[in-house]
């Protein structure tokens, strides 16, 4: 066999892999997707049942110059708004750990490209590597020494993150009257 017949029966087979490769990059983009739209999609719905909220609770203020009335539909109200908001959060969390999974998938396909084509390392700015540290860098997550406050930041940046603190101001505005009518 020579040289050039092992060359040429190799071609085919990388050629193969490549697009089985590329196949499965192509698929965990498309779930990467819908993971980002289902986010998207639960955030919205979040946001309109405050917002609906909210306004209605102004009507009710309005109409009932901030009484009883207004207490005793606020409440309720907020109650359902802050089961969706720790729902959301919830389902939030999940779907970031599927988009956690389906990067390390990324990555390790990253990863067989560079052993059929090692000279393109330079091209690829997310990492191969499929431990914490390559999955942080192609989320874009830098957990250098001096970045650990910028990490809390980037926390609070993201969309549970958001929500939470949303939340927690929901629980609060709940919370505030009953507190109120302790102390008097």
């Amino acid at each position: 066999m020579s040289l050039d017949a092992g060359r040429a029966d190799h071609e085919p087979e990388a050629a193969t892999k490549l697009q089985i490769l590329a196949t499965e990059h192509w698929s965990l983009l498309a779930t990467r997707t819908m993971t980002f739209n289902e986010s998207m999609a639960r955030v919205s719905m979040f946001l309109a049942i405050l917002s609906g909220a909210l306004i209605a609770l102004a009507l009710v203020a309005q109409a009932d110059h901030f009484g009883v009335v207004l207490l005793s539909v606020a409440i309720p109200m907020l109650l359902m708004v802050l089961f969706v908001g720790v729902v959301t959060i919830s389902r939030l969390a999940s779907l970031n750990r599927e988009d956690f999974r389906w990067v390390i998938g990324m990555n390790r396909l990253r990863h067989a490209y560079l052993e059929i084509h090692p000279d393109l390392a330079q091209n690829f700015i997310a990492s191969p590597h499929d431990d914490l540290p390559g999955v942080l860098r192609t989320l874009g997550v830098d957990l250098g020494a001096r970045q650990r406050v910028g990490s809390m930041r980037h926390v609070l940046q993201t969309l549970p993150g958001m929500l939470t603190v949303i939340v927690a101001a929901i629980g609060g505005a709940i919370g505030g009257p009953f507190v109120i009518c302790q102390q008097t």
